[in-house]
Protein backbone atom coordinates (compact mmCIF):
# COMPACT_ATOMS: atom_id res chain seq x y z
CA UNK A 1 0.00 0.00 0.00
CA UNK A 2 2.68 2.28 1.03
CA UNK A 3 4.15 1.82 -2.68
CA UNK A 4 0.78 2.59 -3.87
CA UNK A 5 0.82 5.69 -2.03
CA UNK A 6 3.86 7.53 -3.30
CA UNK A 7 3.43 6.27 -6.39
CA UNK A 8 0.26 8.62 -6.55
CA UNK A 9 1.77 10.92 -5.22
CA UNK A 10 4.42 11.33 -7.85
CA UNK A 11 1.70 10.65 -11.15
CA UNK A 12 -0.17 13.95 -9.10
CA UNK A 13 3.59 15.70 -9.76
CA UNK A 14 3.93 14.24 -13.25
CA UNK A 15 0.52 15.42 -14.13
CA UNK A 16 2.10 19.28 -14.28
CA UNK A 17 4.64 18.64 -16.41
CA UNK A 18 2.72 16.54 -18.94
CA UNK A 19 0.09 19.96 -18.71
CA UNK A 20 3.31 22.04 -19.51
CA UNK A 21 4.17 19.99 -22.54
CA UNK A 22 0.46 19.75 -23.86
CA UNK A 23 0.32 23.87 -23.45
CA UNK A 24 3.54 24.54 -25.30
CA UNK A 25 2.42 21.86 -28.18
CA UNK A 26 -0.77 24.15 -27.87
CA UNK A 27 1.50 27.31 -28.11
CA UNK A 28 4.06 25.89 -31.05
CA UNK A 29 0.74 25.06 -33.17
CA UNK A 30 -0.30 28.97 -32.43
CA UNK A 31 3.01 30.89 -32.82
CA UNK A 32 3.23 32.95 -36.05
CA UNK A 33 7.13 32.59 -35.88
CA UNK A 34 7.35 29.25 -36.77
CA UNK A 35 6.27 28.38 -40.12
CA UNK A 36 5.53 24.62 -39.56
CA UNK A 37 4.78 22.61 -42.25
CA UNK A 38 0.89 20.59 -42.59
CA UNK A 39 2.90 17.01 -41.68
CA UNK A 40 4.64 19.26 -38.82
CA UNK A 41 1.35 20.49 -37.43
CA UNK A 42 -0.61 17.14 -37.89
CA UNK A 43 2.47 15.52 -36.30
CA UNK A 44 2.49 17.52 -33.08
CA UNK A 45 -1.06 17.33 -32.77
CA UNK A 46 -1.34 13.62 -33.06
CA UNK A 47 1.57 13.17 -30.19
CA UNK A 48 -0.23 15.30 -28.09
CA UNK A 49 -3.00 13.10 -28.44
CA UNK A 50 -0.97 10.45 -28.03
CA UNK A 51 0.24 12.06 -24.86
CA UNK A 52 -2.95 12.51 -23.23
CA UNK A 53 -4.75 9.46 -24.03
CA UNK A 54 -1.41 7.47 -22.24
CA UNK A 55 -1.67 9.92 -19.48
CA UNK A 56 -5.10 9.44 -19.04
CA UNK A 57 -5.26 6.05 -19.48
CA UNK A 58 -2.21 5.74 -16.07
CA UNK A 59 -4.30 7.74 -14.30
CA UNK A 60 -7.63 6.26 -14.73
CA UNK A 61 -6.10 2.61 -14.39
CA UNK A 62 -3.69 4.24 -11.19
CA UNK A 63 -7.07 5.19 -9.60
CA UNK A 64 -8.80 2.22 -10.56
CA UNK A 65 -6.04 0.60 -8.26
CA UNK A 66 -6.21 2.93 -5.54
CA UNK A 67 -9.52 1.61 -4.73
CA UNK A 68 -8.95 -1.72 -4.73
Amino acid sequence: MFFLKEFMIGLTQDQNQIGDVLQQGNQLLASREINLSTHEENEIKEQMKILNRRWESLRSKSLDRQTM
